[in-house]
């Protein structure tokens, strides 16, 4: 009975995904060019295809939740990401659907992504828009960071710069310092907490999946970190110990 679960979850996850694909294929090809075309101002057509993120984030995350493959709860001040205003936000990275949960949750989400799918034929034009490349270099992608959350948006990055792998954590990064140091933000950490995310993971196969039931994922929001208490220092040992910080903040 227990394999019979397990491979219902197996099959459930590959649709899932597979919904998730067709899903971002018609958004990628016939929506948001529609939006491009038709709507009235740049503002307006950011602020219209984010909302579109976000919803079709949450649906996904219903979906999976729905089929039992997933729980998510939240705690902390949940109100402080879903205000509207625009923040750093930082979080470790375990699974491949993290920022597809926290998009779940905030309406303006901004992030870095590959520069791969900045020349995907059906999305580029999109992305690009709505997005931040990782190939840009750290002077270009600390501005252009800072850019979007003085415009109001909740940028949403993962200091590893990629999911975690099995041993654990990744050696952090210090882009998300960089930026929240000359922008003078505060930082909004989020703790993702799970004991085991098998099927989820980097370099996990499709037909693979947790053999003990959902993947729950327990999402604590962490006070907010102030750049200014760091005000005084040079900007390399600034950057390398809010850094710090940030990894002390995230694994609790």
């Amino acid at each position: 009975m227990k394999h019979l679960f397990w491979s219902w979850r197996v099959v459930m996850k590959s649709l899932c995904f597979l919904v998730f694909g067709v899903g971002s294929l018609v958004l990628g090809v016939f929506v948001f060019p529609a939006i491009l075309i038709l709507g009235r101002s740049d503002e307006k057509k950011d602020k219209m295809m984010r909302h579109l993120i976000h919803i079709s984030s949450a649906a996904f995350v219903l979906l999976m939740r729905s089929l039992g493959l997933i729980n998510v709860d939240w705690s902390g001040d949940v109100e402080k990401i879903q205000d509207g205003t625009g923040k750093l936000l930082i979080a470790n990275h375990p699974s491949l659907i993290d920022i597809v949960i926290l998009m779940a949750r905030i309406r303006n989400a901004d992030c870095i992504i590959k520069s791969s799918l900045f020349r995907f034929p059906f999305v580029r034009h999109v992305v690009r828009k709505l997005y931040i490349s990782n190939e840009l270099t750290d002077i270009e992608l600390v501005d252009a960071g800072v850019r979007s959350i003085n415009s109001g948006k909740t940028l949403v990055i993962f200091p590893e710069g990629t999911r975690s792998g099995k041993e654990g954590m990744k050696p952090v990064k210090r882009g998300a310092a960089r930026i929240a140091l000359k922008g003078g933000f505060e930082t909004l950490p989020v703790r993702i907490e799970s004991q085991d995310v098998t099927g989820l993971r980097k370099n996990d196969g499709m037909l693979t999946y947790r053999k003990d039931g959902a993947i729950d994922f327990h999402m604590r929001i962490i006070p907010p970190i102030q750049s200014r208490d760091f005000d005084g220092l040079t900007p390399g040992i600034a950057a390398r110990r809010l850094t710090g910080r940030y990894l002390g903040k995230i694994l609790g």
